[in-house]
């Protein structure tokens, strides 16, 4: 009866382990199918099989106890002598009626005597009999039920290797989603950091070609406006040479303040180009931090198997490891989502840096050939005292 029970827990510990496996997303139901219908077959050949222990020992009695039947057909004889007796020993003669008595009785005395004795015999044999029948009969039935629980345990054995098999898919898989997203956050981070590097090169070289392009257009509206101041002055030169008068070197002083005039004006606006390119660096440091930001975070997601498989001792314990990367993927991903952030404002923002840049570089080349034109009027206002004065 032990025996039976027991295979019925181990048929209830391979379901309760498979539906735990089940919990946890494991695909186990197979597991169940094989091993309990495995368990159940045990069980109930054993249980056919005890039955024919018991058959066997049944046929064995019988067989074993077949002299009582001979004992219990020879008490029956014995007893219709006994009461037949008188009528076959009836005579009309007395004397001889009494001998036949006498001699009937002893002769069925001797035959009581002898059905006595095999019938203490038979008392005496039939326990011991009885005992080894039963004994033996229990050990077919202990014997049968030992082989059942070492199968059935086998079963539960096999049932529980394939529900850890089934776990450890379930992990397998786990880490390898818990990986792909890794791997996912990092390509997010690395996509996020080179549109912020582009971004950066992008408005630094917008700046870079806004302002010489501001350069070029101011020199040549400076030229057009200083060429004809030249024409006007070699005109006024050579009508006071023909009239005798030495005007070279009034020319000359005209020509060195003008060519000095340039010479600053381009000078000073290689300043203003120089300072709106420190301007927009300066205005545009935000987009390095958040670089380096991304480039920290990129080393954090690198390191997140590598610090919990070391914190964790290796794979030891997969629900503390698995635990402890979805914890840091979270902490990190925080940031990222923040870097993502950061960085979808940072367009808006370096276009209000480079508006103000440009800003500032037009007012600073604006003021330079502003200079530059009151320098060359300074020049033709020289000349004339000059020629003047011859």
């Amino acid at each position: 009866m032990r025996t039976v029970v027991t295979l019925c827990l181990l048929a209830v510990l391979c379901t309760d382990e498979v539906e735990a496996a089940k919990v946890k997303g494991a695909d186990a139901q197979k597991c169940y199918d094989v091993n309990f219908q495995g368990i159940s077959d045990t069980s109930a050949t054993a249980h056919d099989d005890s039955a024919k222990c018991k058959d066997t020992a049944e046929t064995s009695i019988e067989n074993s106890f077949g002299f009582i039947d001979t004992l219990t057909e020879t008490g029956n004889t014995l007893i219709g002598q006994l009461d037949n007796i008188f009528l076959e020993c009836h005579h009309s003669d007395s004397l001889r009626m009494q001998s036949c008595i006498i001699a009937e009785l002893e002769e069925i005395n001797r035959a009581t005597e002898a059905f006595e004795t095999d019938a203490n015999s038979a008392e005496r044999v039939i326990q011991p009999i009885s005992n080894y029948i039963i004994l033996q009969a229990d050990q077919c039935s202990d014997e049968i039920y030992t082989i059942a629980r070492f199968n059935s345990e086998e079963s539960k054995l096999s049932c529980s290797r394939c529900v850890e098999k089934a776990l450890k898919d379930v992990d397998a898989t786990i880490f390898k989603i818990l990986l792909i997203r890794v791997r996912n956050a990092k390509s997010t981070v690395e996509k996020t950091v080179r549109q912020l590097e582009n971004l950066r090169s992008d408005v630094v070289q917008e700046v870079d070609l806004t302002v010489t392009k501001k350069v070029w257009e101011l020199l040549e509206k400076h030229r057009d406006h200083v060429n004809p101041i030249l024409d006007s002055i070699r005109r006024d030169v050579e009508t006071a040479k023909i009239k005798g008068k030495r005007a070279q070197p009034c020319y000359d002083a005209a020509l060195n303040l003008i060519r000095n005039a340039d010479h600053t004006a381009y000078s000073n606006a290689q300043e203003c180009k120089e300072a709106a390119e420190a301007s927009i660096e300066r205005n545009l440091c935000f987009i390095h931090d958040l670089i380096l930001t991304g480039q920290k975070l990129i080393t954090e997601l690198d390191n997140i198997f590598p610090k919990c498989y070391e914190s964790i001792s290796g794979i030891s314990d997969i629900l503390k490891l698995r635990r402890c990367i979805i914890n840091e993927l979270g902490i990190t991903n925080t940031g990222v989502k923040n870097l993502q952030r950061d960085a979808n404002s940072s367009t808006y923002t370096a276009k209000l840096a480079f508006n103000v840049v440009n800003s500032q570089s037009n007012d600073c080349l604006n003021n330079v050939y502003a200079d530059a034109r009151l320098n060359v009027a300074e020049a033709k206002s020289t000349v004339d005292r000059c020629l003047k004065n011859l």
